[in-house]
């Protein structure tokens, strides 16, 4: 699932972009397809919830990963649903992963 979104968005390995999945069921964002994404909503930065037990009626889904972990416990973020259809081009955005740390972004549709 994670390489066919980043074929069909034309990205290559190394290249520094990403994309961003959407569970299809409720257009609810999941995570990113090798981070976990961050965004700005109402003045506090959000991350998608992750369900412990996995059904498409809880929305999200996504991978429970150690950055996301530690922004959840150090309270830098809190989870929340953000709709695939909420985000704006031009709107910031963190993503992380354990290997790269935490990375600033734009988000841009398309």
């Amino acid at each position: 699932m994670y390489d066919d979104a980043r074929e069909r968005a034309g990205l290559r390995v190394g290249e520094p972009k990403e994309v961003i999945i959407v569970n299809g069921a409720d257009g609810s964002v999941m995570e990113g397809s090798v981070t976990t994404p961050y965004f700005l909503r109402g003045g506090t930065w959000v991350t998608p919830p992750v369900p412990s037990v996995f059904a498409e009626e809880n929305g999200g889904a996504g991978q429970d990963g150690t950055t996301r972990r530690w922004a959840l416990m150090n309270g830098l973020v809190v989870e929340k649903v953000v709709k695939a259809d909420e985000l704006n081009d031009g709107e910031a955005v963190w993503l992380s992963n354990g290997a790269k740390g935490f990375l600033f972004g734009i988000f841009k549709s398309g």
